[in-house]
C-alpha cells in the first residue's frame, strides 16, 4: 500500500454527524472539537501531503430534478423524531463553523458555490485530480456511494494511482487500526460481491432505499451481482438478455423500455462524476494553508475565543499533526 505523498480527503458533514453521535456531545461546540480531533488522529496515522475537507452545497441537489422525491424520507424520518432538531441544529452550527476555520491548520476547504453540487461529487473529482501529483487518495466516509472511486476499479488491475475509502470510525489512535480500515477494491468486492467499476451498474440495477431511488423490478442484490459477474457489465448484461437463465427471467425486466430508462436514470444518479459539479475552495480558504507555528497558535486561539474544547490533554500534542502537514507540503512543493 503506498501511502507516501498522498492526499487525504475528508466528508465535512459525514465527519459532523459522525461526531455529533458521539455520547461525550452536548453541543455543536463538542461536535466541533470532536470532528476535529478525528482530523488530528487521521493526518497523524496517515501522514498526507495535502488535505481537504469538502462540504455540501447547502443548495436543493441537483439530483432532485431527476427523481423529486430523492432522499425525502430522510425529512419524513427527522420530523417524525421531535428529538433530532436540536441535534440537526448542532450538525449546522459546527459544519458552518469549520468550514471556514480549517484552513488555519492547513488544510483546503470545498464547497460548490456556482452550483448545487453534493459533497461526495467533489470528492470523487480530487480524488482524480492531479493524481500523477499524489501516490494515493485517501477518502474519509461513511458514504458507500464512493465506493466507485476506489481502485483497483476491476479484477487485475494495477493502477499507478491508489484511491482508498475509510469510515470515521476506523480512525483510531492506532495507526495499524487505521490501515487495517482502509478499503480498497477487493476490499470492496469482499463487502458488495461487484468491482468498484461495476458499483454504479450494480446500484442502477437494485436501488439505493436509503436515498428513496427505486431499482428494476425483480432485481434484487443476488441477481444484480450474478449478472454482472457473468456478463461483466451492464453492456454485456443487456446484450444477452434474451439467453439469461430461467431462474433470472425477473432480469427480462431490463429489456423493457422502462426498466432501460430506470437504469440510464439511476446511473446518472449514482454517478459521481456530474458535469455540473464545479469544486470550488469557499471564501476564506487560503491554498498556501498556514504560514508556520504563529498560525498554528491564533488557530488555538479562535477555538478558545468560541469555547471549542478539545478532548485532549495536550493541545500541543493535538497541533504536532498540523505542523508535520505543513512541514511535508512545503517539502513536496504543495502551495
Amino acid at each position: 500500500m503506498k501511502l507516501r505523498k498522498s492526499r487525504l480527503i475528508l466528508d465535512g458533514h459525514n465527519l459532523v454527524f459522525f461526531s455529533a453521535h458521539n455520547r461525550s456531545a452536548f453541543s455543536w461546540k463538542d461536535a466541533a472539537a470532536l470532528c476535529l480531533n478525528r482530523v488530528s488522529l487521521a493526518i497523524a496515522a496517515l501522514r498526507p501531503s495535502r488535505v481537504a475537507i469538502c462540504w455540501d452545497s447547502g443548495r436543493e441537489p441537483w439530483r432532485r430534478a431527476l427523481i423529486p422525491e430523492y432522499k425525502e424520507s430522510r425529512k419524513t424520518r427527522q420530523k417524525q423524531s421531535g428529538g433530532d432538531a436540536l441535534y440537526r441544529k448542532w450538525v449546522r452550527d459546527a459544519a458552518t463553523f469549520l468550514e471556514t476555520y480549517v484552513w488555519r491548520l492547513g488544510i483546503d476547504s470545498y464547497k460548490c458555490l456556482a452550483g448545487p453540487g453534493e459533497a461526495d461529487d467533489i470528492m470523487y473529482v480530487l480524488s482524480r485530480e492531479e493524481a500523477g501529483s499524489y501516490s494515493s487518495s485517501i477518502i474519509v466516509t461513511s458514504d458507500t456511494d464512493l465506493y466507485q472511486a476506489v481502485t483497483p476499479r476491476f479484477d487485475g488491475d494495477d493502477p499507478d494511482h491508489g484511491v482508498y475509502v475509510i469510515s470515521p470510525r476506523d480512525i483510531r489512535q492506532s495507526v495499524d487500526q487505521v490501515l487495517a480500515g482502509m478499503i480498497d477494491g477487493k476490499a470492496v468486492y469482499e463487502k458488495v460481491g461487484v468491482w468498484p467499476g461495476q458499483y454504479v451498474w450494480y446500484k442502477a440495477m437494485v436501488g439505493d432505499t436509503a436515498d428513496d431511488i427505486a431499482g428494476v423490478e425483480g432485481i434484487g442484490q443476488k441477481t444484480a451481482k450474478e449478472l454482472l459477474a457473468t456478463y461483466g457489465g451492464m453492456k454485456g448484461v443487456l446484450a444477452n438478455i434474451a439467453k439469461v437463465p430461467k431462474s433470472h427471467k425477473r432480469a427480462q425486466h431490463l429489456a423493457t423500455q422502462h426498466g432501460l430508462n430506470l437504469v440510464k436514470r439511476n446511473f446518472r444518479m449514482i454517478s459521481l462524476f456530474p458535469p455540473t459539479t464545479d469544486p470550488t475552495c469557499v471564501p476564506g480558504n487560503l491554498q498556501g494553508g498556514i504560514r508556520g507555528e504563529e498560525d498554528l497558535g491564533r488557530a488555538l486561539d479562535v477555538l478558545d475565543k468560541e469555547g471549542v474544547r478539545l478532548p485532549v490533554c495536550s493541545k500541543d500534542e493535538w497541533l504536532e499533526p498540523f505542523r508535520e502537514l505543513a512541514e511535508r507540503r512545503c517539502k513536496d512543493g504543495i502551495q
